[in-house]
């Protein structure tokens, strides 16, 4: 009993370091996509999520090429609308910075389209 379980750890360990850059990289690109949805509620995740989802992105290229074969007819509608969406959210801001006093929802607004926008554009870089 004691030596089959040694063989299938001592199998483990050899399979896991084989696999060990693919299995850190799934790591990183699903805590990356985690990050950016707890963004909607919260703004620091943004500051890790994006960054740790594109780096997850570029190191799984090859499965997520495959994932995206399949993913890509669902997807087709969201792609270019990401990155219009932080366009304009830059632009809500910048406009409502000067009147923040009188107006406060114009800068609400464009920092509300510029979270929407991010992973929506992230997807695209992704896909």
């Amino acid at each position: 009993m004691e030596d089959e379980l040694k063989e299938v750890c001592q199998a483990l360990r050899k399979y896991l370091r084989k696999k060990w850059k693919k299995i850190v990289s799934w790591i990183v690109f699903i805590f990356g996509i985690c990050s950016i949805v707890l963004g909607f509620v919260f703004i620091g995740p943004f500051l890790w999520g994006i960054p740790l989802t594109i780096v997850g992105g570029f190191l799984l290229n090859k499965e997520l090429k495959k994932i995206a074969l399949v993913l890509r007819p669902y997807f087709r509608w969201v792609l270019p609308v990401g990155p219009g969406l932080v366009l304009v959210g830059i632009i809500l801001i910048i406009a409502g910075i000067p009147s923040l006093f009188f107006t406060p929802s114009i800068l609400a607004w464009g920092i509300v389209l510029f979270i929407i926008g991010i992973p929506l554009a992230t997807a695209r870089l992704v896909l």
